[in-house]
């Protein structure tokens, strides 16, 4: 009896032991009806304090005259003939040019045939395979990626595991704690500014020649301003505009490095059209991606500086200058020390991520920090200004639009009122906003809304706008 209960204890624990051998199964998708019977307006989860209806913000065409988009993405590529004759004709333009199949039996609706449209469906569609959504329970209808869109969980993460206690703070916990445990139950730590900026970028940065050349908009991007132009499905006063603007600025300048690494690998699958053949008619695309680099660093260097972190600057601003360097050269070996010195690049400004989020964070309400980098902003350099761009009236070294489109975005972030900003409250609320300037607003936007970034490109003007900013510099220091 004793051998017998011996195997029988052997056999248990090494089931067990099995058992725990096994990894955890990944959480599954829900679906955005699921969120909505808490997050909605007038739903039972009012009663618990500074809830904010986010499911009926992030559904509504519009509030405040302020639309978040990321509802209809997919509906944005499909054509809707019933209601408008041209609805959806840029991404059937883009779909022909690029050689998508645009062919559709009778009677197939449109929404068929864009999901073959891989390189679109990548930002418009959440990528979730049939095994990852969760069987159907309860009421609503179950997790569809056509119907949900860009919505909770695209975002948030898939909600198996933590729908029913993500809210609930148990005894003796924290709420950091609570923070841990949902993300461990896989949802995004999107109170992480860095990891929400990150998530952002994964679609509205870095698309390629092909998708670029065939007219899709232009994607320019800036944390704080894209965050607050949304009608804010979060409390606005989780982080100070300077915090958004800096962590924002510090991802960006991570992410383009490593996507110019990327475009420079020779030994990628899909060519980036960098050969000589091309830009004999065509610039280097290379030419395109460091732009964006280009038009950060003039706003992220002082930020560095401003922040003490000199060294790290210095690192980042060497490698930028071998990159720079290989940029412009005729050499065909410029393309490998292209790679590498963007690589080291990006390993800086991902070391900087990090250290700008803390110290932003340490001074979300410095006014005097604010100021400052205003000030840095609007420094003219006279020399150097006049020998780049003589055919400018002012002093100053912009020369294109991803510089000005980036100044004008700091700039913006840095005016806010912070007091005022303190006292924002509510889901439709915005932060109020002191105009930079009202010349600098005219030449930036002349006369185009935000949502427009490629038509506000073509009717740019450099020279209004250089005097607009020299006009700013020039009233701080009669200021001072």
């Amino acid at each position: 009896m004793r051998w017998v209960f011996g195997v029988l204890c052997w056999l248990v624990v090494g089931a067990t032991a099995r058992a725990e051998e096994v990894p955890p199964t990944a959480p599954r998708y829900l679906g955005n009806d699921d969120c909505r019977s808490c997050h909605d307006r007038g739903s039972a989860a009012i009663q618990f304090e500074n809830h904010i209806p986010a499911y009926y913000i992030w559904s509504q065409e519009e509030i405040a005259d302020r639309i978040d988009a990321h509802h209809r993405a997919f509906l944005d590529l499909i054509p809707d003939e019933s209601e408008n004759p041209s609805s959806g004709r840029l991404s059937r333009h883009i779909a022909e040019l690029m050689g998508l199949p645009l062919h559709r039996a009778e009677g197939q609706p449109w929404n068929e045939v864009a999901l073959g449209w891989e390189k679109c469906v990548r930002c418009h569609l959440p990528q979730v395979a049939p095994e990852e959504i969760a069987p159907h329970q309860g009421s609503g209808r179950p997790y569809d990626p056509v119907e949900d869109n860009i919505g909770c969980e695209a975002c948030h993460g898939p909600a198996e595991k933590y729908r029913d206690t993500h809210y609930v703070l148990a005894e003796g916990e924290t709420r950091e704690q609570r923070r841990a445990r949902n993300v461990k139950a896989g949802m995004k730590d999107l109170e992480d500014l860095p990891t929400r900026a990150r998530l952002c970028l994964g679609c509205h940065s870095g698309l390629d020649h092909e998708i670029i050349a065939a007219g899709h908009p232009d994607v320019g991007f800036e944390f704080h301003d894209f965050s607050l132009r949304q009608p804010p499905h979060w409390d606005p006063r989780e982080a100070s505009p300077l915090e958004y603007w800096a962590v924002g600025l510090s991802v960006a300048m991570e992410d383009s490095f490593k996507v110019l690494a990327e475009e420079a690998n020779l030994h990628q699958p899909l060519p980036v059209f960098d050969s000589p053949e091309c830009f004999s008619c065509h610039h280097k695309l290379s030419q395109d991606r460091w732009r964006e680099v280009e038009g950060r660093l003039p706003v992220y260097l002082p930020l560095l500086d401003r922040l003490g972190l000199s060294e790290e600057k210095q690192r980042l601003e060497s490698a930028t200058e071998c990159a720079r360097q290989a940029i412009t050269s005729a050499d065909p070996k410029a393309r490998e020390t292209l790679r590498l010195s963007a690589l080291e690049a990006a390993g800086a400004a991902e070391n900087l991520v990090s250290r700008v989020a803390e110290l932003s964070r340490r001074h979300r309400e410095d006014e005097a920090l604010a100021s400052a980098l205003r000030s840095d902003l609007v420094r003219p350099i006279q020399a150097q200004g006049r020998r780049l761009a003589p055919e400018i009236p002012s002093a100053w070294v912009i020369r294109h639009f991803d510089q000005a489109q980036q100044i004008y975005w700091a700039l913006h972030a840095l005016a806010y009122d912070f007091p005022a900003w303190k006292g924002t409250a509510g889901a439709s609320a915005s932060p109020p906003l002191e105009p930079v300037n009202r010349s600098l607003d005219e030449a930036w936007r002349g006369g185009i809304g935000f949502r427009s970034i490629e038509a506000r490109r073509k009717r740019f003007s450099l020279e209004c706008f250089n005097q607009a900013v020299q006009d700013i510099g020039t009233g701080m220091e009669a200021v001072r």
